[in-house]
């Protein structure tokens, strides 16, 4: 059960992380103040910490992912 849980959270915050660095990202540029932080890659980043707990949570509840188990495999 601490498994299922740790996940959620971990969905949760990698999922409002991405949205706040999407609207980091959507702000007018402002020359008095640059940016520091590459915003835009780490939405892109954070999309894909989120992608890959929703491939956790999949193994969790007894999916199995991978190529091997995919519909059209590895083919060999």
């Amino acid at each position: 059960m601490l498994h299922w849980i740790i996940t959620g959270l971990a969905l949760v915050l990698f999922l409002s992380f991405a949205v706040y660095a999407n609207w980091k990202a959507g702000l007018p540029w402002d020359d008095a103040k640059p940016r520091v932080l590459p915003w835009r890659l780490i939405m892109i980043l954070s999309g894909f910490a989120a992608f890959l707990v929703i491939v956790h949570a999949l193994n969790l509840a007894g999916f199995e992912t991978g190529p091997e188990h995919s519909l059209l495999g590895r083919g060999f």
